[in-house]
């Protein structure tokens, strides 16, 4: 126990001294001293190469706005804690659900759901299985990996095109 405690207290002794070392340096008169970056920082990440997801999402719902559309993000996706995660499951998250609902009917639908992948992928199974469970369920449904395409649709389906 009494090394354990000792060991602990050492380092925070250096700890302390290195911060205080750091303040002296930087509001002080001590010289300042070159940090040489850790290599781990030296690689630089490569810029993306396509046009990710979200912006081919913020792209079409600023567009469907902008025409007095009512196209809503279904957010069903991203990082949880564990507990997050139950908490919205019994709220009604659920897996493969669309991302995009166009809340307007149109003759024979009932409304429009959109998947939106990035371009040059493809959606799951899930989101596939989704969408066909819609399609019986009287709604117009389609995947995108293309914000023109995207725009063509929606303009078919309410008649501007």
């Amino acid at each position: 126990m009494y090394k354990q405690t000792h060991q602990f207290s050492q380092r925070s002794l250096r700890y302390r001294k290195a911060h205080m070392d750091a303040m002296q340096t930087l509001y002080g008169d001590k010289p300042a001293t070159l940090v040489k970056p850790s290599k781990k920082l030296k690689a630089k990440r490569s810029p993306p190469t396509q046009q990710p997801e979200y912006c081919l999402q913020v792209k079409l719902v600023s567009w469907a706005r902008s025409e007095g559309l009512d196209l809503i993000s279904i957010p069903n996706s991203g990082r949880r804690s564990w507990a997050q995660g139950k908490k919205e499951v019994a709220m009604g998250l659920t897996a493969g659900v669309s991302d995009l609902f166009l809340a307007e009917p149109c003759g024979v639908y009932g409304g429009f759901w959109i998947e939106l992948k990035a371009p040059g992928k493809k959606p799951t199974e899930l989101q596939l299985a989704w969408l066909q469970k819609m399609q019986r369920a009287g709604y117009f449904v389609a995947w995108f990996d293309n914000f023109e395409l995207a725009q063509q649709a929606i303009k078919r389906y309410i008649g501007m095109a």
